[in-house]
């Protein structure tokens, strides 16, 4: 009502301080959530083109837990996807690192996607920056 009444004054006339001040904060929280909502669009789309492009091999249990595994000899470990996040290993880490590290690796990555706390959205979206 009180945004109604704001929007109505100026078409009647009666422009008062605190109505223009409503109708500025609505317009801002209109554009701010259509800012919020392509912002969180293009993260989606962002990690699954990312996703997309890693070199899968499979899957593999790794304490306990489920992990993909990507071909790269470097010894990588994060956790990415914004919706389902996963947690993927390299080939690199599963062949250099011992049972035990490997383990304290994906229990951590585990628990970003657990929280949904994937890959940050302004990191690289190349996959051979992770893979070399």
């Amino acid at each position: 009502d009180v945004l109604i009444d704001g929007v109505t004054g100026f078409w009647t006339g009666d422009v008062r301080p605190v109505r223009v001040l409503l109708v500025v904060l609505a317009v801002f929280d209109v554009v701010l959530i259509g800012r919020v909502t392509f912002s969180l669009a293009r993260g989606i789309r962002t990690q699954r083109r990312f996703i997309a492009r890693l070199p899968l091999r499979g899957e593999r249990d790794v304490a306990g837990r489920r992990v993909r595994v990507i071909g790269s000899a470097r010894a990588t470990a994060f956790c990415a996807g914004l919706l389902r996040p996963r947690v993927y290993l390299s080939e690199g880490a599963l062949a250099r690192l011992r049972p035990a590290e490997l383990d304290a690796i994906v229990v951590h990555e585990a628990h970003h996607a657990a929280v949904h706390d994937a890959t940050p959205l302004g990191v690289p979206v190349e996959p051979e920056v992770y893979i070399t």
